[in-house]
C-alpha cells in the first residue's frame, strides 16, 4: 500500500489541530493550578479557603511578611489550625510572627510545641531550623541542623551545611556543634564548597577515620590543596588514603584516569587520541595506546602525572614502550620535571620510529625544595616542513623507586 502526498496532509493538518488543542489544555489547567498560589490578592481568604489549611497558612504569610498585617496573619493561622490542629507550617508561622511582634515568650511556646508534635517526624526539620534560627533558640538549631546534615539529602543537606558553616565559621565550634558523626559531611561540604583551610582542619578531625573516605573526595581535596601550592600537605592526605606505595599511581592503566590530583591526567589534543589497549600473549596486560593522525605538528605534553616524592631522593622512573610507524624528526619522548619548584628537566631518548616492546629507565634526583615532579609524555613541535606526526606510541609497566638518598653534598648511600 502507498501513500500520496495529497494523503498525507490532511493527517498532518489532524495531528497538528490535536497538539494544539492539547496545549491548549494543557496551558489552562497550569493557569488553574497556578492561580491557587499567584499573588493576586484573594477578597477573603477565610472564606475562601475556609477548609484549606495549606492556603490558609500561605495568605497567613503574605499577610504577615509582604503587608505587615499581623492580626491578619494570625487570624488566618489560628483558622488554620483550627482546620488541623497538626498543620506544622501555621504553629511555625505563628511562632515566627509573635517572635516578630515581640511577644517571645509566646514565640517559645509555640515553637515548642511545633517540636513536640514534630518529635517523631522529620519533614519539618529544616522549617524548624529557619524559624529556630531566627528567634535564637539554639537548642532546636543544633540539633536538627546536625540531623539534617547526618540524614538529609540534596539541597535540604547542602542548605543545612552551608547555614552551619555560616554559623559556626571556626572549624574547632563547628565541629563541637555538629558533633563527631557529621565531621565527614562537614569535610566534603568544605572541599565542595573550596573551603580549604576548613577542610585541612576538618581532615586532621577525621583522625583514623579519614582512610576510609570516599577516594574521588579524597582526590579532590587533594586537588584544592594543590591549587593552592600546599603540595607537601597534599602529598601526605594523599598517601594516607591511597598508600605510600606504589610511587606512581597506576602504572599499569587498570584504572580509568583520575584527571585530578596525583592521577594520571591525560588531556585532549586536536592531531591525537588515546586510548587503553590489552595485550596478547608476552604482551603487557594492560597498555596506554597514543595515536597521531598525521594532521598536527604537536606540542604535546597531554599525558602526565604529578609524582609526591622526597626532596633529595634520587629515583628510577621504568616501563615498557613500543612505537609503530612514527613520523618527522620528533618523536615522543618521558620527561620528569619539578612540581612548583625549579629544576633541570631528565629525559629519556626519543623513541624509535618503529620498535617492538622494549624496557626503558630514567634516573633523576629530586631538588631539596621540592615535594613533588611530573612525569609527562612529550614531543616537541618540529621546525621541518614535513611536521606533522602519524603513527603510535604504547606505554606499559610504568613504575618509579627510589635509587639513592642524598645525604650531604658529598655523600650519597644505595638503598
Amino acid at each position: 500500500m502507498t501513500f500520496r502526498v495529497a494523503d498525507i496532509r490532511p493527517l498532518r493538518l489532524a495531528c497538528v489541530l490535536v497538539l494544539i488543542a492539547l496545549a491548549a489544555w494543557h496551558l489552562r489547567l497550569s493557569l488553574l493550578l497556578q492561580s491557587e498560589y499567584s499573588d493576586r490578592k484573594v477578597a477573603d481568604p477565610e472564606v475562601a479557603y475556609q477548609r484549606n489549611p495549606r492556603m490558609l497558612t500561605w495568605h497567613g504569610k503574605q499577610l504577615h511578611l509582604v503587608e505587615a498585617d499581623t492580626a491578619g496573619a494570625e487570624r488566618l493561622y489560628r483558622q488554620a489550625l483550627a482546620v488541623n490542629p497538626v498543620f506544622i507550617p501555621a504553629w511555625l508561622g505563628l511562632a515566627e510572627l509573635k517572635n516578630d511582634t515581640g511577644d517571645r515568650a509566646a514565640a517559645d511556646r509555640l515553637l515548642d510545641r511545633a517540636d513536640q508534635l514534630t518529635a517523631e517526624v522529620n519533614r519539618y526539620r529544616w522549617d524548624k531550623v529557619l524559624v529556630a534560627h531566627q528567634m535564637g533558640r539554639r537548642d532546636i538549631l543544633e540539633r536538627d541542623l546536625a540531623w539534617l546534615a547526618a540524614e538529609a539529602t540534596g539541597k535540604t543537606r547542602d542548605d543545612a551545611l552551608r547555614l552551619a558553616f555560616t554559623l559556626w565559621p571556626e572549624p574547632a565550634e563547628l565541629m563541637r556543634v555538629m558533633g563527631a558523626d557529621n565531621l565527614a559531611s562537614l569535610f566534603h561540604y568544605a572541599v565542595r564548597s573550596r573551603r580549604v583551610d576548613e577542610a585541612a582542619i576538618l581532615w586532621a578531625g577525621l583522625g583514623e577515620a579519614a582512610a576510609a573516605q570516599d577516594r574521588k573526595q579524597v582526590a579532590d581535596f587533594v586537588e584544592l590543596l594543590l591549587r593552592q601550592d600546599r603540595v607537601e600537605q597534599a602529598g601526605a592526605v594523599w598517601r594516607q588514603v591511597f598508600g605510600p606505595e606504589p610511587l606512581l599511581h597506576d602504572g599499569s592503566f587498570a584504572d580509568k584516569p583520575l584527571n585530578t590530583a596525583f592521577g594520571w591526567r591525560l588531556g585532549k589534543v586536536q592531531g591525537s587520541s588515546w586510548r587503553v589497549a590489552k595485550g596478547e600473549g608476552d604482551e603487557p596486560a594492560r597498555a596506554l595506546r597514543l595515536q597521531f593522525n598525521h594532521l598536527e605538528n604537536i606540542d604535546f605534553r597531554h599525558v602526565s602525572q604529578i609524582v609526591p616524592l622526597t626532596g633529595g631522593h634520587a629515583y628510577r622512573l621504568k616501563g615498557q614502550w613500543k612505537s609503530l610507524s612514527l613520523t618527522t624528526d620528533q618523536r615522543p619522548y618521558l620527561e620528569v620535571l619539578g612540581y612548583k619548584c625549579t629544576t633541570e628537566p631528565a629525559r629519556t631518548e626519543m623513541i624509535e620510529p618503529s620498535q617492538p616492546w622494549r624496557t626503558f629507565s630514567l634516573d633523576f634526583t629530586v631538588p631539596a625544595d621540592c615535594h613533588a615532579m611530573t612525569v609527562q609524555v612529550r614531543r616537541k613541535a618540529s621546525l621541518q616542513i614535513d611536521n606533522q606526526l602519524g603513527g603510535e606510541l604504547w606505554l606499559a609497566e610504568l613504575g618509579l623507586a627510589p635509587t639513592t638518598i642524598a645525604i650531604g653534598p658529598l655523600e650519597e648511600v644505595d638503598q
